[in-house]
């Protein structure tokens, strides 16, 4: 019989949800800690290398309960993988996570603050984003798109979302926006929550 209930345990396993290797000896220590445990190491997956997403795609389908737990997926991408891990990502991933509310994609900082780099988001990426039934938040940090059109597509195809966060974003050419656009109505982003920050050249932040 445990000395505490079940809930004290809970909390302090909660206070370890940043520590792998101590949240997988918490899920080996008896049932009871288990599902706790499991909730932590797979309420927010980060990818960084293609071999971890082949690694998550594998656990995805030998235990398919573990995709109702995820809620939020980081890309952390290096400069090596990218762009093509962020699209295999989202494409790979897509439909397999009902209860994923939140994204980031993410330019890892380089070992040198001078040199800067983006990660490209072509607009196919935008489509597989849109296949994320609760996306509701979008972060996107250190990021580039062709137009500022795309960035709008992007932005229209996620009809959940209520929550955008970019910093140092840009894109190459601004698009020819018709007379039809969304854009056009008033209250058309539908937001509850908006941070732009723009790329700035001269800028290390």
């Amino acid at each position: 019989m445990s000395v505490f209930p079940q809930e004290i345990y809970d909390i302090l396993i909660d206070h370890c949800r940043r520590d792998t290797p101590t949240l997988l000896q918490c899920a080996l220590t008896c049932r009871a800690w288990f599902p706790r445990s499991r909730y932590n190491l797979y309420h927010t997956i980060i990818l960084r290398q293609r071999e971890q997403l082949s690694g998550f795609s594998q656990t995805l389908a030998a235990f398919p309960q573990t995709a109702d737990i995820v809620q939020e997926l980081v890309l952390a991408i290096s400069r090596d993988e990218q762009p093509t891990i962020v699209r295999s990502a989202t494409a790979v991933l897509a439909y397999k996570l009902p209860r994923l509310c939140k994204i980031s994609i993410v330019q890892p900082p380089f070992t040198y603050p001078d040199v800067r780099g983006h990660i490209e988001i072509s607009l196919r990426t935008a489509c597989y984003l849109a296949l994320f039934p609760r996306l509701m938040h979008l972060s996107l940090i250190d990021v580039a798109l062709s137009s500022f059109l795309d960035f709008v597509r992007l932005i229209t195809a996620l009809p959940y979302l209520t929550a955008l966060e970019c910093r140092s974003i840009l894109w190459e050419h601004q698009g020819a926006i018709a007379r039809n656009s969304p854009m056009n109505d008033p209250g058309w982003l539908g937001l509850e929550r908006l941070s732009v920050r723009l790329f700035q050249p001269n800028s290390r932040v």
